[in-house]
C-alpha cells in the first residue's frame, strides 16, 4: 500500500519534520489527522522525541545522525507516544535523513507516519526501564552522549523550573561554561565528574542551578555517560 493511498486499507496520516541545526524539531502541514503533538506552531527539542523512540540502541542510532565527527546518513524507527487525545498509545514509523540547508548547516529532515492502525504499539525497551528504576528519590537520570554532549532518555519527576525541556534548549550560564567543557573532557578520558550549572529557558527566568555526578559507560554503541542529576531548591 502506498502512503496516502486512500483505496488500499485506509489513508495513513503523515507530517513532514525537520530537526535544525540547535536540534529543534518543527512540523509541517500534515496528510491526515495526526495527534496534536505535531501541531505547526510548536516545537519539539531532540531529547523530547527520543524519549519516544522505543529501543535504546536506535536512540543512539538516531543521534548519530547530530555528530559532527562521525555522522550517520539516514534512519528510521518505531516511536510510542500516549495520544492525550485519544486516550491511547500511538504508534509512529520515522524516517529521516541528514541534509545540508541553504546556510550550509546540517539538518534532519524527514516524515513521521501515524502506522497505530496496522501494527500495534510495541511494548517499552526494558533497557530504558532498568535506568529508570535506578534513580534515587528526588534525584533524576539521563544518559549523555559524549559525542554530541546531548543529554537523553530522561527518567525525572515533573519540575515546572524544567517544564520547558521538551519544547526549547536550555540556556547556560556563560560562567559555567569552562567547568563544563572540564566535565566533558573527564568523561571522554574515562574518569567520573562532577558539574553545577545555572540554567533557564527563556531570559526573563531567573537561573536555577543543576548539579549532578556523571559516570562513563563503555557498553553502548555510541560513548555515553550516566547523569544522575537534581535541582537545588528555589530561593
Amino acid at each position: 500500500m502506498a502512503v496516502g493511498d486512500g483505496e488500499a486499507a485506509g489513508e495513513i496520516p503523515v507530517v513532514p519534520m525537520e530537526f535544525d541545526a540547535t536540534f529543534l524539531a518543527r512540523f509541517g502541514q500534515s496528510q491526515g489527522l495526526m495527534p496534536t503533538l505535531f501541531r505547526t506552531d510548536t516545537t519539539w527539542t531532540l531529547p523530547a522525541l527520543l524519549e519516544k523512540v522505543v529501543w535504546l540502541d536506535k536512540r543512539l542510532e538516531l543521534i548519530a545522525l547530530f555528530d559532527p565527527n562521525d555522522p550517520a546518513s539516514r534512519w528510521c524507527g518505531s516511536l510510542v507516544i500516549d495520544d492525550p487525545d485519544a486516550s491511547s498509545r500511538c504508534h509512529l514509523w520515522m524516517a529521516v535523513r541528514a541534509t545540508t540547508d541553504d546556510h550550509g548547516q546540517r539538518v534532519v529532515r524527514g516524515v513521521i507516519a501515524d502506522i497505530s492502525a496496522i501494527v500495534a504499539a510495541p511494548d517499552r525497551d526494558p533497557m530504558t526501564e532498568h535506568l529508570s528504576a535506578r534513580t534515587p528519590r528526588g534525584h533524576g537520570s539521563a544518559l549523555m552522549d559524549l559525542g554530541t554532549t546531548l543529554m537523553h532518555s530522561f527518567s525525572c519527576c515533573e519540575d515546572p523550573r524544567m517544564a520547558l525541556w521538551r519544547h526549547r534548549n536550555p540556556q547556560i550560564h556563560p560562567a559555567d561554561m569552562m567547568g563544563l567543557l572540564q566535565v566533558l573532557a573527564d568523561l571522554a578520558a574515562n574518569r567520573p565528574a562532577q558539574f553545577a550549572l545555572r540554567i533557564r529557558f527563556v531570559d526573563e527566568e531567573s537561573w536555577t542551578t543543576l548539579r549532578a555526578a556523571c559516570v562513563p559507560l563503555a557498553n553502548y554503541s555510541r560513548p555515553q555517560a550516566n547523569i544522575d542529576f537534581w535541582l537545588e531548591p528555589a530561593n
